[in-house]
């Protein structure tokens, strides 16, 4: 397997999975990225059940024609998306997941981080 993205995570994620890599010929596929937003409590950190989820994925899979699907829900799917934006360029879509993890881990409102992610995609 290629080598993995790299990418900036700050303290307070939950990496769920990653096989996010930026040679993604042979290897279309929705699961490519999971985060969770994490609290502490009692000196342990634990998922936010009121955070976010961030998610990454190729789309439609198994299409070579595809894009980058990154999707910002809170607190997971079964809540509200916050927003959701598709682009082919890994470069691209690795700058906008550390964009989304900073405005989130400096407070931003949902809006401001929609609005943060959707600049860095042209």
């Amino acid at each position: 397997m290629p080598a993995l993205l790299p990418l900036r995570i700050p303290a307070g994620w939950l990496v769920r999975y990653n096989t996010f890599t930026e040679d993604q010929r042979w290897h279309h596929t929705e699961d490519l990225l999971q985060l969770s937003s994490c609290t502490l409590v009692d000196g342990t950190w634990q998922a936010d059940p009121e955070g976010y989820l961030v998610d990454l994925g190729w789309y439609p899979e198994g299409d070579p024609d595809g894009a980058y699907g990154l999707v910002v829900a809170r607190p997971d799917f079964s809540g509200e998306i916050v927003v959701e934006v598709r682009h082919r360029d890994p470069r691209t879509i690795c700058e906008a997941v550390e964009a989304c993890l900073a405005s989130i881990g400096d407070g931003a409102s949902d809006a401001a981080i929609a609005a943060e992610v959707r600049r860095r995609i042209p």
